[in-house]
């Protein structure tokens, strides 16, 4: 029987036959005497399986024309619901069909056991319950019945959670490349005038609905280890009582990494050890792609104090791109090689160290070639400037320019609008109006000539 460890022991502790050191259990048996027998404490409640954990993704279609997600993780998706009018007594009324993807959990075989359901659910009226069936499916497209279960009536008129506890014979073998397929059905029992709308909640995080399997997780690879691979436990590797080592290294094709050590097996892998290190050899897949269910994919994080950096190169190139944040002082910086080429300060202001900024501006590479008009009379009606931002963070107190919603009468070509970074707190809705000051240049050039014009008109009169 397994031994219900303490979970913060001290040093020193006995528990059964074992003795905590400070780090581990270390076994002490024969050392200690025995003791009397204590009394016999109440029954306890039935085990449950340490199986694998199915979540319903109801809004994400699976490749199966359909079915909807079952995934091994919650959804990231925010909460959905699926309601069905049901009528008559005991009749299957369809609310989703739900299966993995191909190959998915990944398991040898559907063992016996004990396991629950959660799924969250309400009835309008009357009394209700759902019926779930739990499939195997083959890469041909057969499905075969494994489960064939019924939730508790309920009457709830509000979201709460249906569980139960079921516990089943063996489902017998699954191939490398089966699904399992979750298929959930509503049911009235009476009330409700004779139709009843019973409304499931799928994802979120308040009412993501799931379903444990008897399929194991991380145990269960152990049990299917076949006897040779070198494999040895102490204790137990089912109870988790002690730890897990080997003695003879399991091949790569065998699902092993060919070494007895974490290091070697990272080694072996071509992956970085947790000292760190450099990461090489070949990469089969033409990019990489980061996902994150939050808008922080990636974060790179260098030592307290010191500057954080990130190269761009290509093999066999001496030529080095170089993004370069100072995070004491705030500032980022993109270097060529050993050469700051541009660089971004705490306050928003970017500069480039060759102090100058160059547009595309080739005549091959342009057509419908027309004069610009705008001239003084729009000039002059642009009224420059200073003003302080409400937010600090957009830039320093002291500023200079003018205000978009006054250019845009005028010139309304230079006027354009962006989204504020979310988070900010100075203006709503978060769309914001900009201005290119840059283009402004191309009206002050018109209304230099206009006025030159005019001068020159000027003093001919005057001969």
């Amino acid at each position: 029987m397994p031994l219900d460890f303490p979970s913060s022991p001290t040093n020193g502790q006995v528990y059964d036959q074992w003795q905590w050191d400070g780090s581990k259990w270390v076994a002490i048996v024969g050392t200690l005497p025995a003791g009397p027998a204590g009394p016999t404490g109440p029954q306890g409640q039935p085990g449950i399986s340490a199986g694998r954990i199915l979540y319903y993704d109801a809004t994400t279609n699976s490749d199966i024309s359909g079915y909807k997600k079952l995934l091994l993780s919650p959804s990231p998706n925010i909460e959905s619901t699926v309601a069905v009018a049901c009528t008559g007594v005991n009749v299957d009324f369809p609310v989703e069909e739900f299966a993995t993807d191909a190959g998915v959990p990944g398991a040898v075989d559907y063992p016996a056991g004990t396991a629950y359901r959660r799924i969250y659910a309400m009835v309008n009226s009357g009394t209700a319950r759902l019926h779930l069936q739990v499939y195997i499916r083959t890469a041909a497209g057969v499905e075969t019945l494994v489960r064939d279960e019924y939730s508790p009536q309920f009457t709830d008129q509000a979201v709460a959670l249906q569980e139960w506890v079921t516990s089943v014979s063996s489902a017998g073998t699954l191939g490398s490349t089966d699904r399992i397929v979750n298929k959930i059905s509503a049911q009235r029992i009476t009330g409700g005038g004779g139709t009843v709308t019973v409304t499931c909640f799928f994802e979120g995080t308040t009412h993501a609905s799931h379903i444990q399997t008897t399929i194991l997780a991380v145990a269960g690879a152990v049990t299917n280890l076949v006897a040779g691979t070198g494999l040895t436990a102490s204790p137990s590797p089912i109870t988790g009582a002690g730890t897990m080592s080997l003695t003879v290294p399991v091949a790569i094709a065998n699902g092993g990494t060919n070494a007895t050590t974490a290091g070697a097996a990272l080694t072996n892998l071509g992956a970085l050890s947790l000292a760190g290190g450099t990461l090489s050899g070949s990469l089969y897949a033409p990019y990489i792609d980061v996902h994150s269910t939050s808008n922080r994919a990636l974060d790179v994080v260098a030592p307290s104090g010191q500057a954080v950096q990130v190269g761009f190169s290509s093999v066999g190139s001496a030529h080095l791109w170089l993004l370069h944040a100072e995070p004491t002082a705030g500032s980022f910086s993109l270097y060529d090689n050993a050469n700051q080429r541009l660089g971004v300060d705490v306050n928003g202001l970017c500069y480039n160290l060759n102090g100058t900024w160059n547009a595309l501006s080739d005549a091959t590479l342009k057509k419908d070639v027309a004069d610009y008009t705008t001239s003084l009379s729009a000039v002059i009606q642009l009224r420059p400037v200073t003003f302080t931002w409400i937010d600090a963070a957009l830039g320093p107190q002291e500023n200079w320019g003018l205000i978009a919603q006054e250019v845009e009468p005028v010139m309304p070509e230079l006027v354009g609008e962006m989204g504020l970074a979310a988070g900010r707190s100075d203006v709503d809705p978060q769309v914001v109006k900009t201005v290119d000051y840059g283009r402004i240049i191309f009206s002050v050039i018109n209304a230099l000539k206009e006025v030159s014009q005019r001068l020159e008109a000027i003093e001919a009169r005057l001969g």
